[in-house]
């Protein structure tokens, strides 16, 4: 079965957010970078149906990020996934 963001375990999902960071070359290290709001909403929904809402309201909360989503076309810092991610590992789902 294919892994899509519906049934991936948070583990796969770590080792994707970690991938994201393996991948930075030196020219994107020196600039900060940006990715659309469509892989950050993908990542939220998935927190929210896995988790449930309250959950997901701590994680925003703990990483300072905006608890009514994001915006599938605009930019936002890469960093939102990482600490995404890092936050919801805090909280015990890892």
């Amino acid at each position: 079965m294919e892994t899509t963001w519906k049934n991936a375990s948070f583990i796969q999902l770590r080792g994707m957010f970690s991938f994201h960071r393996l991948i930075k070359s030196k020219r994107t290290r020196t600039r900060a970078t940006r990715m659309y709001g469509l892989l950050l909403q993908s990542a939220a929904s998935y927190l929210k149906r896995r988790y449930g809402d309250e959950i997901y309201a701590q994680i925003c909360r703990d990483a300072n990020i905006p608890p009514a989503g994001f915006s599938t076309h605009n930019k936002y810092s890469e960093k939102i996934m990482t600490e995404m991610g890092l936050v919801t590992a805090k909280v015990g789902f890892c």
